[in-house]
């Protein structure tokens, strides 16, 4: 046995001698051998796929994260765009509620539990806890009807039952007390304010303009009709698209109106440039307004109802830019079928028509706003008053002031 053995292991030996390098050779070359390489390099292969297949769902899940994410933070403002939303659908106010005080020899303070309309109580949350006998509740909605109720507990932490409902309803209640209920009140918090006509803030009370027109409330409450001038059982002042301007020197006004919906801003007299021709009387001088409200390009109305004498107008001078004239200079506004002035002097009335960006708009942009500085004029010669000097004597300040200017002069 032991010589087989040995004959057994001696080409191993063998294996190791000189020609070593030959025999390693054909040793790989045996078919064993070589069937395990082949099945090394498939394994190989595989891994490599599987790690290829795991860098490729890697990157499809990196991605997917980060398109989520880019989701969730585009939902993130989406809802914080909804939330402000909802915050500013109505004015905040603060409302303080008093009530009589426990005789409860243990008590230990007061809760106040509220409601909106149409929800419940959370009896786990009240809004107020304390020991006086009033609180401020912050941050209720405007125009939203609210329900309180009040809870006594005592030093062994014992609750009562509810007292009395209170409602706190805006149609009805008056919390400043002017009598204008809340839901009416533009300042429910201000007893001396409840009406700002113009929406800037400051109450009809305390402004000295309450259309924002530019003519003050004293100056247009003293106009015909007891400050009414177009019958309409409004004040003047009050509304935004009416005007009443006094000719100075004189107890007459003349009254703009545009359409409702628009609003005359800036309105005053103006006077006609002093190198104005002397071919024109303007009995009442250039009115000067802005017309705001007007749809984007679109085309709007101005009446102007003036004093009920003789006119005889024949004319209407605009002194400004035109779209082939940009530069400002004295044109005659007649209707051309499109813009400029109808005469009525029967029913002492002119109607100025515009188009937004047009001729007759100073600014000739068509952004819902039309300029406009013009009056009515006479056309007359020399000797229709007399001589040339007429009533400005060689220009000077053009005579009369304010909308009171008969004739300007060179």
């Amino acid at each position: 046995m032991f010589s087989k053995d040995f004959k057994y292991f001696k080409p191993l030996t063998a294996v190791f001698s000189s020609s070593s390098v030959f025999k390693v050779r054909d040793f790989c070359k045996t078919p064993s051998f070589t069937q395990f390489l082949r099945q090394t390099q498939i394994l190989i292969l595989k891994i490599r796929h599987v790690c290829l297949w795991l860098k490729f769902s890697l990157f499809l899940i990196l991605n997917k994260i980060e398109r989520f994410s880019k989701v969730l933070f585009l939902l993130f403002f989406v809802l914080l765009a909804m939330f402000l939303s909802s915050a500013s659908t109505g004015n905040c106010f603060d409302l303080s509620i008093a009530w009589d005080a426990s005789t409860e020899p243990d008590l230990a303070g007061y809760r106040v539990f509220c409601r909106q309309q149409d929800q419940n109580y959370d009896y786990s949350n009240p809004v107020w806890q304390g020991t006086e006998t009033t609180c401020t509740i912050s941050g209720l909605i405007e125009n939203t009807t609210y329900y309180f109720f009040l809870r006594v507990y005592d030093t062994y932490g014992n609750e009562s039952n509810d007292s009395v409902e209170w409602c706190y309803d805006p149609q009805i209640i008056d919390r400043d007390g002017d009598g204008m209920v809340d839901v009416r009140d533009a300042f429910p918090d201000n007893p001396g304010e409840w009406l700002d006509s113009d929406s800037d803030g400051i109450g009809n009370n305390a402004d000295s303009d309450d259309d924002n027109d530019g003519i003050s409330d004293e100056e247009e409450e003293s106009g015909p009709n007891d400050g009414d001038s177009n019958n309409d059982r409004i004040s003047d002042s009050l509304q935004g698209n009416v005007s009443n301007l006094s000719i100075d020197g004189t107890p007459d006004y003349i009254t703009l109106e545009s359409p409702d919906g628009t609003r005359i801003i800036d309105c005053q007299c103006s006077e006609p440039p002093l190198n104005a021709p002397t071919s024109a009387v303007y009995d009442y001088g250039l009115f000067k307004f802005t017309l705001e409200g007007v749809t984007v390009g679109g085309s709007t109305t101005v009446t102007l109802t003036l004093p009920n004498t003789s006119n005889d107008f024949d004319t209407y001078y605009k002194y400004g830019p035109t779209p082939d004239n940009t530069t400002a200079h004295r044109y005659e506004f007649i209707n051309d079928g499109e813009t400029g002035a109808n005469i009525d002097n029967d029913k002492n009335v002119i109607t100025l028509y515009f188009i937004d960006g047009a001729r007759g708009d100073d600014d000739l942009t068509a952004n819902g706003t039309v300029v406009d500085i013009g009056g009515p004029a006479r056309t007359v010669t020399t000797d229709d008053d007399g001589d040339s000097g007429g009533d400005g004597g060689g220009g000077g300040d053009g005579g009369g002031g304010g909308c009171f200017i008969k004739m300007l002069n060179h």
